[in-house]
C-alpha cells in the first residue's frame, strides 16, 4: 500500500512501524526490515527501497555471490532405474537429465494411467523400477490414486516418492495412507534428488516415515489462560492446546488477563500464555501486576511470553518482568508443547 517519504527514512530502524489505520490491527513488532538489512550488511550487500503511497513498495537486494559447482553426491548412489511421472514434459526431461548426471537410468511417464501401465509391465517382466518419483498433481488419475493402484497390484516393494511444490504438511496424511514412502520437493534440483535418494536408499531419517517415537503430551484437566489481542491467534492457540487436552480461556489484553486471574480461585489456572505486544496493557506490565497480587499462586503460576521479538535482550526482559519462559512467534507446536510440559 506504500509508505510516506518521512517514514521511508526509518524503514530499517528497529521497533519502528508506520502509523496507519489500515494496518493498526496487524500484528508486528517493526523488526522484519531491520533484521533483513543486518543480514544483507553482513553478507556485504545493500538494500534499496522505492515507495509511493497508495501504489506500493519495491525492495531490491544486491549481493555478490560466488558461483560454485554442486558438490558430488556422497556416498555415491548405486545403479538405479527410476521412473519419473509428471504431466509437464519439460519437467520430466529436466529431471531425467539430472538423474542421468548422477549416473541413474531414468524414464518418463506422461500421466497417471501411463505410470501404472509402465510400473506393472516392468514388474511382470522381471525388470521392475527401483524408485518411482510421482507428481502429486496430475490430470485424470492423480499421484495419490496412482500410489493406491500400484500398492494394490504389486505390494510394498517399490519405493514411491511424492513430488510436489506444495507444503508437505498439507498432503502428508493422505500420502501416507495411500502408501507413499517419502516426499521430494519441486523443482527437482540435483542436490534435492541426491539427498532424497540417499535418505531412501541408505535408510537415513525420513520425514515421511516418522519411525522415531515422538513425545506425547496430555494436558487433560489443566486450565490455561491465553492472553492475546489477535482473534486469529486466539483461535489457533485454543485449537492447538485443546488437542493436547487443555481447557483454554482467553483474554483480549493485559488488563483483562489480570482481571480474569484475580477473579479466579487459587490454583484455577495451571499456566498463563502471555502475548507481549498488546494494546491497553502489554504482557510485561500484566505479568508484573499478576506477580504483585496478594495470593499464594500469583508467584507460582507459570507465565510464558509469546512474542516475535526473539533476541537475547527480549528474552531477558521477559524474565525480568517475572515470566518463566519465552516462545517465539510464529509458534512452533512441538516446541511449545515441550516448553509447557517442562514448566508443568
Amino acid at each position: 500500500m506504500g509508505m510516506t517519504d518521512a517514514f521511508m527514512t526509518h524503514i530499517f530502524d528497529s521497533f519502528t512501524r508506520e502509523r496507519d489505520s489500515r494496518v493498526d490491527k496487524t500484528e508486528g513488532s517493526g523488526l522484519g526490515m531491520a533484521i533483513t538489512k543486518r543480514i544483507v550488511d553482513m553478507m556485504g550487500g545493500r538494500i534499496t527501497v522505492r515507495s509511493a503511497e497508495g501504489k506500493g513498495s519495491t525492495f531490491v537486494v544486491y549481493l555478490s555471490l560466488h558461483i560454485e559447482e554442486n558438490p558430488a553426491c556422497y556416498p555415491a548412489l548405486p545403479p538405479l532405474r527410476v521412473l519419473i511421472a509428471d504431466d509437464d514434459e519439460l519437467m520430466c526431461e529436466y529431471a531425467a537429465q539430472t538423474l542421468d548426471a548422477l549416473g541413474i537410468d531414468a524414464e518418463c511417464a506422461e500421466d497417471g494411467e501411463d505410470t501404472v501401465r509402465q510400473i506393472i509391465s516392468a514388474h511382470d517382466a522381471g525388470q521392475g523400477f527401483d524408485v518411482l518419483i510421482l507428481d502429486w498433481k496430475m490430470p485424470g488419475v492423480d499421484g495419490l490414486e496412482v500410489t493406491r493402484q500400484i500398492r494394490a497390484r504389486i505390494g510394498e516393494e517399490l519405493p514411491i516418492l511424492i513430488a510436489s511444490s506444495y507444503d508437505w504438511a498439507d498432503i502428508k496424511k493422505e500420502a501416507l495412507s495411500a502408501g507413499a514412502n517419502d516426499f521430494i520437493s519441486k523443482p527437482l534440483f540435483k542436490s534435492t534428488i541426491c539427498h532424497t535418494l540417499k535418505r531412501l536408499i541408505y535408510a537415513e531419517n525420513s520425514p515421511i516415515a516418522d519411525k522415531e517415537k515422538k513425545p506425547q503430551y496430555n494436558f487433560g484437566g489443566r486450565r490455561f489462560l491465553l492472553v492475546e489481542d489477535n482473534a486469529l491467534n486466539q483461535e489457533i492457540g485454543v485449537e492447538l492446546l485443546s488437542q493436547a487436552g487443555a481447557i483454554v480461556e482467553c483474554a483480549d489484553d493485559g488488563i483483562q488477563g489480570c482481571e480474569k486471574f484475580a477473579q479466579s480461585p487459587p490454583g484455577y489456572y495451571s499456566l498463563i500464555l502471555m502475548d507481549v505486544q498488546m494494546p491497553v496493557m502489554n504482557g510485561y506490565e500484566a505479568t508484573q501486576k499478576i506477580r504483585a497480587l496478594p495470593r499464594a499462586d500469583a508467584r507460582a503460576v507459570p507465565i510464558i511470553a509469546m512474542t516475535a521479538d526473539a533476541f537475547a535482550a527480549d528474552i531477558e526482559k521477559a524474565r525480568e518482568s517475572g515470566m518463566d519462559g519465552h516462545l517465539a512467534k510464529p509458534l512452533d507446536l512441538p516446541l511449545m508443547l515441550q516448553e509447557l510440559s517442562k514448566l508443568l
